[in-house]
């Protein structure tokens, strides 16, 4: 199967890097299949799924190739060991020759198995290694779960019938969640709530929601929360306090407070979603200002504006913090998926700080607020 998908990309005229492009699967995973290595595959299943996208890819019949690899298995599996266990041949020696070889082998088996217990300390060593290599396993059900998780790490979807299940392996944790599932790799951003199709069959399976991961080390996992696709979201983290002022959005409702050091503060609700995702804002400045901005976890920017000056800046994740020496001529838009609303933050002559950003309340939906800083 290997030689007839590499004959019809060639026959194509396409590259490696160009499949890998349109199919978002790897570059060792194409080279795995068009070379038969099996070994570069993380479970059958994986194999016969990206075996199954290529073919498709390239207008070979998938069910002919996947009967071919599993013929090729077949033919690969290894002969059992009693067929091919040799027999020691019999010479015609001297007696007591055969005497002393025997005696010599009975000894040395005593001292193997008996005295020294060889077989058996591989054996429990083997067991010591593949324990400390063991990866955790979650089995994801329709009931949201919360879950460090850490590289190597797999997420079990059981089978829609029958017994059984598909892994899913973390295999990067680094700024963005990576995810291999049999149709490609999943990359997270940072509050990306995505629902996954894993197979390819057209049906929706799974649910993640990455609410925490780190830019510095790998080695500190990422937080997750998953469900098989079509369970209810867990009641999220209170995070919205009782202050609650609206614009242009009559229908949202005030909260409790979640943080005490925010009572005083007022919060306005600026816009409204159950999943987070990047928002944009829009300044313009129709007088002078001394104005200074900083974005998610980026360095601060400062700089004087003069009247008729514009600026616009981009939230991935956290939010933004500003800060303007006359707030009245500082003008702003913020625009969030397909909505767009315009700020008024200060009087004339006020010094003002002001933080706009996701929060999160106790009935699971997002809000962009404006909260003033002390």
């Amino acid at each position: 199967y290997g030689a007839i998908l590499k004959e019809k990309r060639e026959e194509k005229g396409l590259t490696v890097e160009q499949v890998v492009k349109d199919t978002s699967i790897s570059y060792q995973y194409i080279t795995g299949l068009e070379n038969e290595k099996d070994d570069v595959f993380p479970a059958g299943a994986y194999m016969v799924g990206f075996l199954k996208n290529y073919a498709d890819y390239l207008g070979v019949s998938s069910e002919d190739l996947i009967r071919l690899y599993h013929a090729k298995k077949i033919q690969e599996s290894p002969t059992p060991e009693a067929l091919l266990r040799k027999t020691k041949p019999k010479f015609l020696v001297p007696l007591i020759v055969s005497g002393v070889v025997v005696l010599l082998g009975g000894i040395l088996a005593y001292l193997y198995f008996g005295v020294f217990k060889v077989p058996q300390k591989l054996q429990e060593r083997a067991l010591l290694n593949s324990t400390a290599k063991k990866t955790n396993q979650y089995m994801v059900t329709d009931q949201p779960q919360e879950l460090r998780v850490y590289k190597g790490d797999q997420l079990l979807i059981p089978f829609e019938e029958g017994e059984g299940y598909t892994p899913l392996t973390i295999s990067g944790t680094l700024s963005r969640l990576s995810l291999e599932t049999p149709v490609g790799t999943q990359v997270f951003d940072l509050s990306e709530e995505r629902v996954l199709d894993i197979n390819g069959d057209g049906i929706s399976e799974l649910i993640v929601y990455l609410s925490d991961i780190s830019n510095v080390s790998e080695k500190n996992g990422a937080q997750v929360r998953v469900s098989l696709s079509g369970s209810q979201m867990m009641d999220a983290k209170p995070s919205v306090p009782e202050n609650v002022e609206l614009i242009a959005k009559p229908s949202i409702g005030t909260e409790s407070v979640a943080n005490t050091s925010m009572n005083t503060a007022t919060m306005k609700v600026i816009h409204e979603d159950s999943r987070s995702y990047p928002f944009t804002i829009d300044f313009s400045f129709r007088g002078p200002c001394y104005f200074r901005y900083k974005i998610d976890s980026n360095s601060k920017v400062e700089r004087n504006f003069r009247t008729g000056e514009s600026l616009t800046v981009t939230s991935r994740y956290k939010g933004v913090r500003l800060w303007m020496s006359n707030a009245y001529n500082v003008k702003m838009k913020v625009r969030a998926g397909m909505d767009a609303y315009d700020l008024e933050v200060g009087k004339a002559g006020q010094v003002a700080v002001e933080d706009i950003k996701w929060v999160q309340g106790r009935d699971g939906r997002f809000r962009i607020v404006i909260q003033e800083v002390d």
